[in-house]
């Protein structure tokens, strides 16, 4: 008896029994979805609805530059900072020029007379202003959230 006539003696195997993952084939498939011109897939006439997206935030501190204390935890600064992006402001560096706002999480602080001296209009606020003006929807009024010195 010689192997060839051994194998012919035994049943197949089922497919991927031998660990086969490709199941005894290598052939790939060749039906391929067409996709048509905006992103749809089908044929002629079928109208698909496109999945709703996150709902637009306005641009409520566009244009605002704002800078987060080091007084701020880790936590905080990371927190403030998406919720300042998400609402199309932006984050300045601790050596920036020119800042709108200075976010803190303590009293007056001498760094704050440096900063007021490249802006004199900058506003000392607390963390719960950012917070009061996104749930607002508009800028809040600083003075109940100030930092004076």
């Amino acid at each position: 008896m010689s192997i060839g006539d051994r194998d012919s003696d035994c049943p197949p195997s089922p497919p991927g029994a031998l660990g086969d993952p490709y199941d005894g084939t290598t052939e790939e498939e060749e039906a391929v979805e067409e996709t048509q011109v905006g992103g749809r897939a089908g044929g002629e006439g079928e109208e698909e609805e496109a999945a709703p997206g996150p709902p637009e935030l306005p641009d409520l501190l566009s244009g605002k530059r704002i800078l987060l204390h080091a007084s701020l935890s880790a936590h905080e600064r990371r927190s403030l900072q998406r919720l300042i992006v998400a609402w199309n402001g932006s984050v300045v560096a601790d050596d920036a020029s020119e800042v709108d706002f200075v976010i803190a999480n303590h009293g007056w602080d001498e760094s704050f007379d440096e900063v007021l001296v490249g802006s004199p209009a900058v506003v000392f606020v607390r963390p719960r202003w950012l917070l009061e003006s996104l749930r607002r929807g508009a800028l809040a009024p600083p003075q109940p959230f100030a930092i004076a010195p």
